[in-house]
């Protein structure tokens, strides 16, 4: 209709073009709904969604989003009815809005790791340190940012980790240590850490 040809700037009726055409690079998420409802035949609400403006793809837009199966004669999926409106509000940034989904998909598979993951900035701040991190030294985010996680390392390895690490952040180089830490029961287990190019670690 002409509110769909306002927001994707384009005077060309859809009538008989594919979905995956019409919806492009929302086709991928879309996809999954549209295959879901003609399994279960039950419609689908989405409270926010993205959806990409066609005649400029540095923005993207927040809407909200129902899909409502159309049943045929034989009790089928024949269509699906959607509907989709623009949620008031600026334009977002397209290569910030990945940018977010990407910083949030790292951190849920880094969260689920089974090992100690953090990361620094080029200055050699530590701006991460994954759940099991938490977990096994009881630090809270405040304490362990920057360079608090070194509060945690046993005072006689404090000095030659804390060398290891800033000369290995300075040359952009990997490394590898074994130090002390301080598990939340104040005991001190050795851990063996490994960094590459300054960014990731393991425990």
């Amino acid at each position: 209709n002409d509110a769909w040809r306002k927001v994707s700037a384009t005077n060309r009726s859809l009538i008989g073009v594919s979905a995956k055409d019409a919806w492009l690079n929302s086709w991928d998420k879309i996809r999954q709904a549209f295959a879901e409802i003609i399994k279960t035949g039950r419609p689908s609400q989405a409270e926010e969604s993205i959806l990409p403006l066609r005649h400029d793809d540095r923005y993207i837009v927040k809407a909200s989003s129902s899909l409502v199966p159309i049943f045929g004669s034989s009790g089928q999926v024949d269509g699906i009815f959607a509907t989709v409106t623009q949620i008031p509000g600026d334009l977002v940034d397209r290569r910030e809005h990945l940018l977010k989904e990407s910083e949030e998909r790292f951190t849920n598979m880094a969260d689920h790791a089974p090992v100690i993951v953090w990361v620094t900035n080029t200055e050699g701040y530590c701006t991460y340190v994954n759940r099991r991190w938490y977990e096994f030294t009881g630090q809270t985010q405040d304490e362990a940012l920057g360079h608090g996680w070194m509060t945690v390392i046993h005072p006689d390895d404090q000095k030659h980790s804390f060398e290891a690490y800033v000369a290995a952040n300075k040359n952009r180089e990997a490394f590898g240590l074994d130090f002390r830490i301080r598990r939340a029961d104040g005991e001190y287990r050795y851990q063996e850490a490994e960094e590459q190019k300054g960014t990731v670690g393991d425990e």
